[in-house]
């Protein structure tokens, strides 16, 4: 259950996502798009049917599972599922989530969700595509540590209007984190 996803169903179709390659062309993609230098590394780990943001020996990772990224795409039919579940593992990185050992809460994983939905915006995404992987594998039910899929789908989707620019206050776009 990793950031508060139902794990999808292994998927007999293949998105071709092509490992830690592509994984680091996707994510370089929208720290150009939104003109944030990275601060994190990432790696694949197959096997974990996860994806997530940590700390290792002070360094910053992004972690994911290939075929965890492969499933979600052809469970929400959508390519742009596996984009917005980095998205949201980034957003933990440019809020500095991952510095405090209190591990996930709700308003941080709203935060980095409200972050995947901007990124998303940017990137040319639908709304509909930038919700796609939660409306599809999340639970409805909050946790101590995740909201539930309807929280989750708002605050995407308040992020996605601040990447547009559709909103009627002032939007709070991310700023750049302190290291």
């Amino acid at each position: 259950n990793g950031c508060g996803f139902k794990v999808p169903p292994r998927s007999l179709l293949k998105t071709n996502f092509q490992s830690v390659y592509e994984a680091k062309q996707i994510l370089q993609n929208m720290l150009d798009t939104i003109s944030w230098k990275e601060n994190f590394t990432v790696r694949e780990q197959n096997g974990i049917r996860n994806a997530y943001a940590t700390i290792i020996n002070r360094a910053r990772f992004i972690i994911y599972d290939n075929n965890f990224l492969e499933d979600m795409d052809a469970y929400a039919a959508t390519r742009w599922a596996s984009i917005s579940v980095l998205a949201h593992e980034m957003g933990h990185h440019y809020y500095n989530h991952v510095v405090s050992s209190t591990g996930s809460t709700p308003p941080k994983e709203i935060e980095a969700d409200a972050f995947s939905g901007y990124v998303m915006a940017k990137l040319g995404a639908s709304l509909d595509e930038s919700i796609a992987a939660m409306k599809t594998i999340g639970s409805d039910k909050a946790s101590s540590s995740h909201p539930a899929k309807a929280d989750r789908i708002a605050a995407i989707t308040r992020g996605w209007n601040e990447g547009k620019k559709i909103t009627t206050t002032n939007p709070t776009n991310p700023t750049n984190p302190t290291n």
